[in-house]
């Protein structure tokens, strides 16, 4: 589990004009969650996030701008991100507790090559992540799903993925991961005429 440090600054102004003046400043605003506080807004500097808005990490927070400086141990509850540049436009930040176990999601990695694949059938994954519960410490990077064995027609369902020690399977068991299954006839047609198409066509067009 990946843990990492960031310095955040408490503010006390709100609103769109002031967090689009945060940004152009380099700093994210922020608010920070927790169980036996009042939501606290706060201000990141872009640079402190970089490279560690990934996944499920741990991150020791300490707050200036207060009477005294805070720390707390959070965890991303929710990142927005701009469609256009991707830049950060707002976080949201859960504190926990390392003795408190918690439900989180976590992907699912899939392993092995199937035996249907040597018959024309394709993997087909249905479900990308799961939902487990442990400790924050306990928290995998991932779940590993076996398909090394299936053949054609046949799926691999949540109860049977690799689950460590510790950690609670809260997904359903019977939910289907993937299945090992073999293009349709109009599957194959239409792709067909797609790359006839695809042929035919010399230059993109290019709205303005």
């Amino acid at each position: 589990m990946e843990r990492f440090s960031i310095t955040a600054d408490a503010r006390n102004e709100s609103g769109k004009g002031y967090a689009r003046r945060l940004r152009r400043k380099g700093l994210i605003p922020a608010v920070l969650y927790g169980r036996n506080r009042v939501p606290l807004p706060i201000a990141i500097a872009k640079k402190e996030l970089a490279g560690k808005v990934r996944g499920n990490v741990i991150i020791h927070l300490t707050i200036r701008g207060l009477d005294e400086p805070e720390n707390a141990v959070v965890m991303i509850k929710d990142l927005q991100k701009s469609n256009i540049k991707g830049d950060y436009l707002h976080v949201d930040l859960q504190e926990i507790s390392l003795k408190d176990r918690l439900v989180v999601s976590v992907p699912v990695e899939l392993r092995g090559t199937p035996e249907g694949l040597s018959e024309g059938a394709f993997v087909s994954q249905i479900l990308r992540e799961v939902a487990i519960e442990c400790l924050p410490t306990d928290i995998p990077s991932c779940i590993i799903g076996d398909v090394s064995g299936l053949g054609i027609g046949e799926s691999l369902d949540a109860g049977k993925l690799q689950v460590p020690r510790d950690v609670e399977l809260i997904t359903p068991v019977t939910e289907t991961v993937v299945t090992i299954a073999v293009p349709t006839v109009a599957a194959v047609k239409e792709e067909t005429e797609e790359e006839i198409e695809g042929d035919q066509v010399s230059e993109p067009k290019i709205e303005a």
